[in-house]
């Protein structure tokens, strides 16, 4: 079977997490395989208990969380007979410390992901006030009418696409909607811990919560969705929306995508290479359609489902620039700013 006969096969194909599931050999209540059965974690090693004592030590001592790497060599420093400095070794120790967060035996907040990190020095001072009173003016908290609590909905848009963060919350920061980016199946973990208590506050009251995902359409892009749902649906118990808005076996057939070889080295491979074959797509392609068809299907599924309440929606925003330009006039008087 060809690659397009493959494709046409999933044209009506919705990617949702039940469908995800079965594509990539999973049970429906699965999640990972690194979660543990049961919510106890086994310290059965003289390493694993110095781990987690380490942890807990470092983080009230520094305050601030510590790196996996560092947990590595203070136990290799330690030069104890269960653990060695090798790949072997580190791998377990990932593996261990994300089920000592899962479990709740370390906080979330003590270990540093893989995110990138910047640090610029700001030089203290003015030599201008008008430049001072718009820094000021820029640093208010913000305190507008959350137009998404109005109409009793709510979007996150979760991507692995890291480099196209800038064009992708172009549109969301547009319509006020959070975007999650990710580097490795660990930040999914931490990253959607730390916000799910925001997700259950907005469900429990009532909100009608979506998820949408944008990856690419190769075996880690589609496994990576199976997983932000997994996480959010099956480990959280949250009873969202979710929605695929790129790319698609639909998409890839009516712009006619170029195809890239799905790398056979990937271990989800073999799951997708039987729906899919050895083709794999990028978001990145859906520039041959139109430079900005990316963020046109993002912002066609965020306006469909404000709906009908798009006039709502539309008269808080513009409430709440105009009581922000009255205050940025009144700082201005105060200050005797031009």
């Amino acid at each position: 079977m060809s690659a397009n006969e493959r494709l046409l096969k999933h044209l009506t194909v919705d990617y949702q997490l039940k469908w995800l599931q079965k594509i990539y050999g999973r049970k429906q209540k699965d999640v990972t395989r690194t979660v543990p059965k049961k919510k106890q974690l086994k310290t059965t090693t003289e390493w694993q208990r110095r781990a987690i004592d380490f942890v807990k030590r470092a983080y009230k001592e520094l305050g601030q969380p510590v790196t996996v790497r560092q947990i590595h060599y203070y136990l290799v420093g330690l030069e104890l007979p269960d653990y060695r400095n090798d790949l072997k070794h580190y791998n377990k120790l990932v593996d261990f410390i994300l089920k000592a967060r899962i479990v709740g035996e370390l906080d979330w907040g003590m270990i540093t992901e893989t995110e990138s990190l910047m640090y610029e020095p700001i030089i203290a001072g003015v030599t201008n006030i008008d430049e001072a009173i718009n820094k000021i003016i820029e640093s208010m908290p913000s305190m507008g009418k959350d137009p998404w609590d109005e109409i009793n909905k709510y979007i996150y848009v979760f991507t692995e696409k890291r480099e196209l963060f800038g064009q992708i919350n172009s549109i969301c920061a547009k319509y006020y909607v959070p975007l999650i980016s990710f580097k490795g199946y660990g930040a999914v973990w931490t990253r959607i811990s730390k916000i799910a208590p925001k997700i259950k506050e907005r469900l429990d009251k009532g909100q009608e919560v979506w998820a949408l995902v944008i990856s690419d359409h190769d075996p880690s892009g589609l496994d990576i969705n199976r997983f932000y749902m997994a996480l959010l649906k099956v480990f959280h118990h949250f009873n969202l929306n979710e929605l695929r808005v790129a790319l698609t076996a639909k998409q890839i057939v009516d712009y006619n995508l170029p195809p890239n070889p799905a790398k056979e080295t990937d271990p989800r491979f073999k799951w997708y290479n039987k729906e899919f074959g050895d083709e794999s797509w990028e978001v990145d392609a859906l520039v041959t359609k139109d430079i900005k068809e990316m963020q046109r299907l993002l912002e066609e599924a965020i306006l469909k489902i404000i709906g009908n309440d798009i006039e709502k929606f539309n008269k808080i925003i513009e409430e709440n620039k105009r009581l922000a330009d009255e205050v940025r006039n009144k700082i201005k008087e105060k200050m005797g700013g031009s």
